[in-house]
C-alpha cells in the first residue's frame, strides 16, 4: 500500500482546516472538504478470478459569502490508487474484464491509477423559495443522479432552477449540455459520454457499437411535485434527451398513521420509455435505443415505519415491448426494487420482487439494512431483452453505517448474487454476474 499518499493527505487536511478558519473568521465565505477511502472485493465461484482494489482520494471546495442572492462555489477531487490486483487483464478462461474494481480508477484509461477533475464551478440565485444554478453541479432526479458507489458521483454542466409556486406545488427543471460521470477524469458532450461503461449487446446478439456515434444536443428536465396534505405526495418527471430517447416518470407516495408510532408507507410509479428519431444515429448498429420498440415499467411498495425501524416489500415490472435502457453512466434507475451493485436496466420482460428493513440503533448514530431480492429475467442469451448477459438471480445485500460525531462515517457494505436462471454452460453469464460474493469497505471524513 502507498503510506507516503496518506501521509500527503493527512498534511493537506491539517493545513486546509486551518486555512478554512481563517477565511471564515475574515467573512470570505467558506472552504470545506472530504477524504473517501474505498477497499472493495469480488469473490467468483470455482476457478474465475477474483478481485480486489482500494484507494484514497482528497476532495476540496469553496463557497462564496452571498451577496443579494447571489453565490458562486467551485470544488475538485483527486483520486490515487493504494493497491490492486491486476484489473487490466482479462479472466484467462471467459476473457471477460473486471466489473466492479475498476470504476475506483478511470474506466477511460484503465492502467491510471489517479483521478484529477475539477467538479463543482456554478453560480447560483437563491431566494427563500427558489434558487438557479449555472455551471457544474450535482444534480438529484430519477435517472440522473449522483449515484455516488465509487469514489466521486456523476456531476452534470447546464442550467437548473427549482421553484416553490405555491404552498403544495414545486416545479424544477433546467438543460444540461455536459456530464462527467463517476469513473472518469474529464467532462464530455451528452452524447460523448454514453458509452464508456460496457455497452452490452444489440438485440441481434452483436456486440453494441454506441459509444462515440450519439449525437445529441443535450438533456432537457422537467420535474413536478405535488403534496396536497401530510399523507400524499406526487411526483412527475419528463427526462428528454434530445435525439436519442424520452422517459415520462409518476411516482405517488403514502404516509398513513396507523397510531403514535406506527405508520403504513405504501408508493405506486410508473415510467414509459420511447426512442427519439432514430434512437441517437440512423445506423442501427450504432444507435443507442431501437426506434421501433419501446418500454413501460410499474412498481409498488407497500411497507410500515416505527421511529427507528422501517420494512417494505417492492415489486417492479417491466414491459416485454423492449429493453428499458438508460446511460448507466448518467445515474441509476429510480425502481423500488434497485439494490445496490446491480441494476433493472438493459432488460425487457421483467419480474423483480425485493424485501427491505432499515433499523437505526436508538440513541446512536449506527444504522442497519438487509434485502433480499429475486430477478426473474429473460434468458441471459436472449439479446433481444437481455442488454447485459446476465441470468435470472436472487440477491442479498447487508449494510451498516455508523456516523461519528466528528464528520467521520464508517459503511461496511456485503453483497451476495445467486444464480437462478440457466447460463448454458458458458461462464460468461457467471463471473461477475452471479453466484459471486462482494465486498465494500468505505470511510467518508468531512471537515
Amino acid at each position: 500500500m502507498n503510506v507516503k499518499y496518506l501521509f500527503t493527505a493527512l498534511l493537506l487536511i491539517a493545513g486546509f482546516a486551518s486555512f478554512a478558519q481563517e477565511v471564515k473568521k475574515k467573512d470570505l465565505g467558506r472552504l470545506d472538504g472530504r477524504v473517501r477511502v474505498f477497499l472493495m472485493n469480488t469473490m467468483n465461484e470455482a476457478e474465475l478470478t477474483d478481485y480486489f482494489a482500494s484507494a484514497i482520494a482528497l476532495g476540496l471546495g469553496y463557497s462564496s459569502p452571498i451577496i443579494k442572492g447571489f453565490q458562486f462555489r467551485t470544488s475538485a477531487f483527486y483520486t490515487q490508487g493504494l493497491y490492486n490486483c491486476d484489473l487490466t487483464t482479462l479472466d484467462p478462461s471467459t476473457d471477460a474484464a473486471n466489473r466492479y474494481e475498476i470504476g475506483l480508477y478511470d474506466v477511460g484509461n484503465p492502467s491510471s491509477r489517479s483521478i484529477f477533475r475539477v467538479e463543482e464551478l456554478y453560480l447560483q440565485y437563491a431566494s427563500e423559495t427558489s434558487y438557479l444554478r449555472v455551471g457544474r453541479q450535482l444534480l438529484n432526479t430519477p435517472f440522473i443522479n449522483a449515484q455516488d458507489g465509487r469514489m466521486s458521483p456523476t456531476f452534470v454542466q447546464g442550467i437548473y432552477g427549482n421553484w416553490q409556486i405555491a404552498s403544495a406545488w414545486t416545479i424544477e427543471g433546467g438543460w444540461l449540455n455536459r456530464m462527467a460521470p463517476r469513473s472518469t477524469s474529464r467532462w464530455f458532450g451528452v452524447g460523448e459520454s454514453m458509452g464508456f461503461y460496457p455497452q452490452g449487446l444489440l438485440e441481434t446478439g452483436q456486440g453494441a457499437n454506441y459509444f462515440s456515434n450519439i449525437e445529441s444536443n443535450g438533456i432537457g428536465i422537467l420535474g413536478i411535485n405535488f403534496r396536497p396534505n401530510s399523507k400524499i405526495s406526487i411526483k412527475a418527471w419528463d427526462h428528454f434527451v434530445e435525439n436519442v430517447l424520452n422517459i415520462a416518470h409518476i411516482q405517488v407516495d403514502g404516509n398513513f398513521p396507523l397510531d403514535k408510532k406506527w405508520s403504513i408507507i405504501s408508493a405506486l410509479q410508473f415510467s414509459r420509455q420511447d426512442a427519439v428519431n432514430d434512437g441517437g444515429n440512423e445506423d442501427l448498429t450504432k444507435t443507442y435505443l431501437n426506434p421501433a420498440s419501446f418500454s413501460n415499467v410499474l412498481g409498488a411498495r407497500i411497507g410500515a415505519r416505527k421511529q427507528q425501524v422501517e420494512v417494505s416489500l417492492n415489486y417492479t415490472r417491466i414491459s416485454k415491448t423492449g429493453r428499458f435502457q438508460f446511460p448507466r453512466e448518467w445515474g441509476r434507475d429510480a425502481f423500488f426494487t434497485f439494490m445496490p451493485r446491480e441494476r433493472n436496466e438493459g432488460f425487457g420482460g421483467v419480474n423483480a420482487l425485493m424485501a427491505e428493513i432499515d433499523y437505526s440503533l436508538k440513541s446512536t448514530n449506527t444504522k442497519l439494512s438487509l434485502s433480499h431480492g429475486r430477478f426473474s429475467l429473460p434468458e441471459a442469451n436472449d439479446a433481444r431483452f437481455n442488454k447485459y448477459g446476465i441470468p435470472s438471480y436472487h440477491q442479498s445485500n447487508f449494510e451498516i453505517r455508523h456516523q461519528f460525531n466528528n464528520g467521520m462515517q464508517i459503511q461496511y457494505l456485503a453483497v451476495y448474487k445467486g444464480k437462478v436462471g440457466e447460463t448454458f454452460g458458458n461462464d460468461r453469464f457467471v463471473i461477475n454476474k452471479v453466484n459471486m460474493l462482494y465486498q465494500n469497505l468505505v470511510m467518508n471524513y468531512k471537515f
